[in-house]
């Protein structure tokens, strides 16, 4: 097969990227579009939207979606660990306040599993990794069963209809084992390869790929790696 010349690799990889847009329209006049990429753009292409801004800045947040909406969930605020819930509805493009969490949290990992959101440790207020799951049933979050090991700045991911937790940074090191949600209850899977905190990870529908991350656990940007490694 020939490959794809530079420009429609390009414009590709673009389309890959804008994972933030909603529909195929094109954009407001006013949405900004770089001038280096105005030749890439053409009419009908997805675009990236500029939306109602969230209602407090905010960093190391968990997120995640259920139907219409887009939960973001405790993190970083300029006074620190927040339990605010801002709740986004997607087609009406406005802002609510969900209910708090019972403990403020960052660097806290999100997921929607049997058809609810669940937030999954993170850093309490004095910074200590927690190992607590709550759950949001109806207006209020439920304690579920807790992680086996606290750990903060991990990721979870949904597939096939379960949840797994990887990485993360747990009291002073790193989090091995990858833990599954089975019954009501966490269960260890195979450890991963390369242990590390501050994660991504996506699914294709068969694999997960873990990407990225840093270590030690008191590791900094300048102590980041380049693994990238798949768990089925």
């Amino acid at each position: 097969m020939r490959a794809p010349t530079r420009p429609v690799a390009l414009l590709a990889a673009l389309l890959i990227g804008l994972t933030a847009c909603i529909g195929s329209d094109d954009p407001p006049a006013s949405d900004p579009i770089p001038s280096s990429l105005a030749s890439l753009i053409t009419p009908g292409m997805p675009r990236w939207r500029v939306l109602a801004e969230a209602p407090e800045p905010r960093q190391e947040v968990a997120a995640a979606r259920l139907g219409g909406k887009v939960y973001v969930v405790g993190g970083l605020t300029a006074s620190g660990a927040t339990t605010r819930v801002g709740i986004y509805d997607v087609a009406g493009d406005s802002w609510t306040d969900g209910p708090p969490l019972p403990v403020a949290l960052h660097h806290a990992m999100a997921a929607v599993f049997g058809g609810a959101v669940h937030v999954i440790g993170g850093f309490d207020p004095s910074s200590r990794p927690v190992a607590s799951v709550f759950r949001l049933e109806g207006s209020a979050w439920k304690e579920a069963a807790p992680l086996r090991r606290p750990r903060a700045g991990g990721i979870a991911v949904v597939e096939k209809e379960r949840l797994f937790v990887f990485g993360g940074q747990g009291a002073g090191e790193l989090v091995a084992p990858v833990e599954e949600l089975v019954d009501g209850a966490w269960v260890d899977r195979a450890p991963i390869p390369t242990p590390r905190h501050h994660v991504a990870a996506a699914s294709d529908g068969e694999w997960i790929y873990v990407s990225g991350g840093r270590r030690p656990a008191s590791g900094g940007p300048d102590e980041n790696v380049a693994a990238f490694e798949r768990f089925s």
